[in-house]
């Protein structure tokens, strides 16, 4: 079910971009994404 604006995505990966991170995102088709997001410390 969909009904966001499809900003948190955007936002998640702004936030993890000034913490010096990255985030991946893999689609599977039969299952939905997956999103992995590394943060060092």
């Amino acid at each position: 079910m969909s009904g966001g604006k499809g900003l948190g995505l955007a936002i998640c990966e702004h936030i993890i971009k000034l913490h010096k991170g990255k985030i991946y995102a893999e689609n599977n088709p039969k299952k939905g994404s997956t999103l992995s997001f590394i943060i060092p410390l």
